[in-house]
């Protein structure tokens, strides 16, 4: 059966219903669970869902339904980050495309589109710590939060003194503004942008020439859905130099490019 979730409608053709908006055309719903966090996904000044990965869905689908004469309806529904398996394994959701990591334990327990940006697992703290926490080695000495069941949470494991999980990456970096822990460890993608642009840029920053892991984002469905996941990379590949790019640069990305 296919994950992607048919939406029946009445149009008629040729005496024949079918879930379409247009005589031969299907007519698809897929649910994209995500969690917030800028650039990836974020509510713009209208309250609006955007971010890179939101947009690229969109951009992705329009291309996939483009080769398979087919309009999906992309819905995304905001998750606990630690139950994305267990959304994806009950139906809840269709896939996970929110700045997912690519591990070996993933692609074994989850189907996993090629890689689509590049990352690092990197050190926040306080610009007022940047004597005392400056090395890999100096961390050791740091309570650090990390999102729950999340990259980063894996690679912090042994090299900080210790690790606090929360529910986001935002939440991590708020508590080392806040001076509850000393260290966030979170995704690059995202503590470039915090660090740069948001409203902890004159308070945060990130531990320079220390990373703790380098890894790749990809985009998940259930165990067995290859028929979604291939769609995805022939759509990928497809809009590479055109939307794709225009994407990554509009949210300053361009040197986190993955596909080729």
């Amino acid at each position: 059966m296919k994950k992607i979730k048919v939406l029946l409608a009445t149009t008629i053709c040729a005496g024949v219903i079918l879930g379409a908006t247009a005589c031969g055309k299907k007519n698809n719903k897929v649910v994209i669970g995500f969690t917030y966090f800028a650039p990836i996904a974020f509510n713009d000044d209208n309250n609006k869902l955007t971010g890179f990965d939101v947009e690229l869905a969109r951009k992705v689908f329009e291309q996939i339904d483009k080769t398979n004469n087919t309009t999906t309806e992309v819905e995304f529904l905001e998750i606990e980050w630690d139950s994305k398996e267990t959304l994806l394994n009950n139906g809840t959701i269709d896939l996970v495309w929110n700045g997912l990591t690519i591990t070996d334990e993933r692609k074994t327990n989850m189907e996993i589109s090629i890689p689509y940006l590049n990352n690092e697992q990197v050190a926040v703290i306080k610009k007022t710590d940047s004597e005392k926490y400056n090395t890999l080695d100096s961390l050791k000495n740091a309570t650090c939060t990390v999102e729950s069941g999340s990259a980063g949470e894996e690679v912090a494991e042994g090299k900080v003194k210790e690790v606090v999980a929360c529910d986001s990456q935002l939440n991590a970096l708020n508590r080392v503004k806040d001076g509850t822990s000393d260290c966030a460890v979170i995704d690059s993608v995202m503590a470039g942008y915090y660090t740069t642009t948001s409203n902890l840029k004159d308070t945060l920053m990130i531990v320079k020439d220390v990373v703790l892991a380098t890894e790749q984002y990809g985009v998940a469905a259930k165990k067995g859905n290859t028929k979604l996941i291939n769609d995805i990379n022939s759509a990928l590949k497809a809009i590479k130099d055109t939307e794709f790019k225009n994407l990554a640069t509009q949210y300053g990305l361009t040197d986190f490019i993955a596909v080729n």
